[in-house]
Formats: structure tokens, C-alpha cells, sequence
């Protein structure tokens, strides 16, 4: 099986300010300090830092230092953080409520904070994806007895379907990578055929895939097909 190693391939620019900006609103994290990264190996979580700033006691806080060219980036901020897709160009007004601390899965250090967008995001990347995100979550909802009972083939083929009727007109390659990975991630949890989803999803893939959905797709195919080898006697081939 060919090796993939997923690089986010970054392209900074020195200490050269870049046309956009990004404004932060954190209220909950007066006097804290936020951190703006770069994730250049999303397997292994090795990240650049481009900028570093104080929260000032209203809230408030912004970075300047952005990429070269559009990528996802993380603001962390204590043990929260988010992730959205930044243009260079684009001016970006994000607000930020600490979620209650019930959200916080046992088996994490982080929160993740969901960002509401003030100012229009201009390239409209991060609208589509959340947009995407809440129809599989409700997809995801509806159907979650079906998924555990093994019976969520049928529903995963008509929610592929509906979502590239309904977000495929946009082209954008960021909002296009997260649509095909965020239809793989379920076919592989509602136990489609491993080798048709390797053949379709992995066996052609860029090296160069700046998708955290390609992430968890990645995570849960390899998941699935090691658990399969330890259980199966035929040692988790490829069906």
C-alpha cells in the first residue's frame, strides 16, 4: 500500500505584513494570549507560530502576520482554540464565546471554540464549510441508530447525493476537498467496500491535501481497517 504523507504546504512571507488582517473579539479571555498557527503536518501536529499578541481587557486582540496564499490556520487561545480558512487578502472580524465547560470531551486539553463571523468572510470558504458541516450534523443525527446497527448504507448514498446537489456549485478547491472527504469519512463509518473507498479516495491522492477533513477520513480509514486486522482471520484485507 503506497505510503501518503499529507504535508500542508506552506508559503510564508518573512516579516512582510500582508493586505489582510484578522480582528478577534474574546471577552471570556481578557488578559490571555492569543496565537495564530499554521499546521505544516496535520498528522503530527507540528505547527509554524506566525504571530503572538496579548487579549486586551475588553477582549480584543488581532494578527496581521498572515500566509502567502488561502490555507486553514488555528487560533489558540489558553487550552481553546478554532480553525477556519484564511485568505491573505481578506479582512476577518471573528467573535468568540467560551462554550460551557460541559463540551469539553474527557480525552481532550482543548476546547474548541466555534468562531461567529462579524465582518463578511470575503471568500466565502468558511460560510460553504459550515454550512456543510451543519447538514452532515444533522445527517449524522438523524441516522446515528443506523450507523451502530451497521444499516446506514442507503442513507449515506442519498446524503452524498444531496450534498453535491446542494454545496457542488461551488468550485473553490477548499470547499470542493471537504465535501469529497467529508462523503468518504461516512461511507467509511457506514462500512462501504475498504477497497473501493482506498481505490476512489487514497490510492490517487495529492500530497498536497490542505484539508482537515482529508484528515479524519485518513484517520478513520486506517482506524477501521486496523481494527479489522486484528479481529479478522483474513487479517483485515482490503473487500
Amino acid at each position: 500500500m503506497r505510503h501518503i504523507t499529507i504535508l500542508l504546504m506552506l508559503t510564508l512571507v518573512g516579516s512582510a505584513v500582508r493586505a489582510g488582517k484578522i480582528d478577534g473579539n474574546a471577552p471570556d479571555f481578557a488578559g490571555k494570549k492569543a496565537k495564530l498557527v499554521a499546521y505544516n503536518d496535520l498528522f503530527t501536529s507540528r505547527y509554524i507560530t506566525l504571530e503572538e499578541t496579548d487579549i486586551d481587557q475588553n477582549g480584543n486582540f488581532s494578527f496581521s502576520r498572515l500566509p502567502a496564499e488561502t490555507q486553514p490556520l488555528v487560533i489558540v487561545i489558553d487550552q481553546a482554540r478554532t480553525s477556519f480558512y484564511c485568505d491573505p487578502t481578506s479582512r476577518y472580524k471573528l467573535k468568540f464565546t467560551k462554550p460551557d465547560s460541559i463540551t469539553r470531551l474527557p480525552f481532550r486539553s482543548s476546547v474548541w471554540l466555534i468562531p461567529e463571523f462579524e465582518l463578511q468572510d470575503l471568500d466565502s470558504i468558511n460560510f460553504s464549510i459550515k454550512a456543510i458541516n451543519d447538514f452532515t450534523d444533522d445527517f449524522l443525527q438523524r441516522h446515528y441508530m443506523a450507523f451502530l446497527k451497521g444499516q446506514a448504507k442507503s442513507a449515506v448514498k442519498t446524503y452524498a447525493a444531496e450534498m453535491r446537489a446542494r454545496f457542488g456549485h461551488n468550485k473553490h478547491p477548499f470547499v470542493s476537498q471537504h465535501i469529497t472527504y467529508t462523503i468518504a469519512a461516512q461511507e467509511t463509518n457506514a462500512r462501504f467496500s475498504r477497497k473501493d473507498i482506498y481505490n476512489l479516495y487514497l490510492s490517487n491522492a495529492p500530497f498536497a491535501v490542505k484539508s482537515p477533513a482529508f484528515v479524519e477520513f485518513f484517520q478513520a480509514f486506517y482506524d477501521d481497517w486496523f481494527n479489522s486486522y486484528l479481529l479478522s482471520e483474513q487479517n483485515g484485507d482490503l473487500k
